[in-house]
């Protein structure tokens, strides 16, 4: 019944600059970014174009297949779903079927299609991204590799390691994101800077790390 999760490969843009989104002027739910970009917001994706590859057909032609993440940090998690006539469960230990123990959460709603949410990365904090409600598109970049998913599946997740840069934008009118944290909310903890991001990204590598 709901639409399988896409991926899509993004280029990376080595002139990308710190703020990296800003959406289409009148752009709707499910619309596509292309150059140039309207001045409707403080942000904007650099490299977001309609050149990009195409959505991997592996990713829809088999139901119930998952896309594979080409971003270092970042992976599709799928979780329990049963259904019946009395309608539809989705379930998960936290123990045991996450890729890490929540210890926040946090609902994101109401978001008008044209705006734009994330914008940052974590040093420490794992997260674990789930659309409980409609559709958005997630994008995620570890410095080197850039790649979106389009998440409308209660049933699936995209778990973000600490040094992953997201950001979320094409959110449908209904949507509701769940984002599990395993950790407190610590605002030393973010990167809201994308060149500094970068320069982290380069200092850990440096170090093995």
């Amino acid at each position: 019944m709901s639409a399988a999760v896409h991926a899509r490969s993004l280029e990376t843009d080595p002139m990308r600059e710190a703020a990296d989104i800003r959406p289409l002027a009148g752009a709707r739910s499910g619309s596509r970014l292309g150059a140039p970009v309207a001045e409707v917001a403080p942000v904007h994706v650099v490299g977001l174009d309609d050149a990009r590859p195409p959505v991997p057909r592996s990713a829809e032609a088999r139901p119930g297949a998952l896309p594979e993440s080409r971003v270092v940090g970042a992976e599709i998690v799928r979780m329990t779903r049963v259904d019946d006539p009395r309608g539809s469960l989705v379930a998960a230990n936290f123990e045991t079927d996450l890729p890490f123990v929540p210890r926040r959460f946090f609902t994101v709603f109401g978001v008008p299609s044209d705006d734009v949410r994330g914008i940052h990365a974590h040093r420490r904090c794992h997260q674990l991204l789930v659309c409980v409600q409609g559709s958005l598109t997630a994008v995620v970049d570890d410095g080197r590799e850039r790649q979106e998913f389009v998440l409308d599946r209660s049933d699936v997740g995209l778990h973000m390691q600490p040094m992953v840069w997201g950001t979320q934008y094409r959110y449908s009118p209904d949507a509701v994101l769940m984002v599990l944290a395993s950790d407190p909310y610590d605002a030393d903890d973010y990167i809201r800077d994308y060149d500094t991001f970068l320069v982290e990204v380069a200092q850990r590598e440096t170090l093995g790390g």
